[in-house]
């Protein structure tokens, strides 16, 4: 049995990193604990699946730092192998919605997406309780002044198509995401969602999208998946 939430990589999501911005992060962070909240219900173990400067599978204890971003802030298992700041927003989730247990990380690069998948298929595949995954990945960067890359033709159209992914439970149209568009968008998550669909394969989910939109013109996606009854 497998649960999944799809949460923003957002670094701003981390308080002491969103001082002073706006205080729409506290519905995002609120969402977004809630995801990840339903998403560990019943499980015995999680992973992280999360950008990353390679494609690898880090088993826990693990920690990661906010350091790059001017914070003393370090979340997950102190001493834990360290894993990217990506990951690190998923372990700040995973501690405001209660998880004390250990926690794995699939990091993914985006030249090697297949390596991710195939690590990803292999811890699902060894799992024999119930397993969560937290997806933590970003859309789009160019959907506005405010946004990284401004205003990029054609940011929004591949938006629509995670989303409709998303919506659908769709692994396969996750898969095969268009991941030259995505790096054409600034969509650092293309990598991660396309390794997450290939990875899961053939299970089926029931599907819910709780929040879609581009905040500060990058485009962040709330979803959660569970296993069909």
């Amino acid at each position: 049995m497998t649960r999944v939430a799809f949460v923003p990589a957002a670094p701003l999501l981390v308080p002491e990193v969103g001082v002073g911005h706006s205080d729409d992060l506290d519905g995002w962070r609120a969402e977004s604990t809630r995801a990840v909240s339903d998403a560990l219900v019943g499980v015995s173990r999680v992973v992280i699946v999360a950008a990353g400067k390679e494609s690898r599978l880090v088993t826990g204890p693990v920690a990661a730092s906010f350091q790059g971003f001017g914070v003393d802030l370090e979340v997950g298992q102190p001493g834990g192998r360290a894993v990217g700041w990506h990951a690190g927003i998923g372990l700040w989730l995973l501690g405001e919605a209660g998880w004390s247990g250990l926690v794995s990380v699939v990091e993914v690069e985006a030249g090697s997406v297949a390596d991710a998948a195939a690590a990803l298929g292999g811890v699902l595949g060894e799992s024999s309780g119930g397993l969560a995954l937290v997806v933590v990945a970003d859309g789009s960067a160019g959907r506005g002044p405010k946004a990284p890359g401004y205003i990029i033709e054609g940011s929004e159209a591949f938006d629509d198509e995670v989303v409709s992914a998303l919506a659908a439970a769709n692994c396969a149209r996750l898969a095969s995401l268009d991941l030259h568009e995505g790096s054409r968008v600034m969509s650092s998550g293309a990598p991660v969602w396309a390794a997450v669909g290939a990875g899961l394969g053939s299970e089926s989910f029931d599907a819910e999208v709780r929040r879609a939109d581009s905040p500060f013109g990058v485009f962040y996606a709330v979803a959660v998946w569970l296993p069909q009854a």
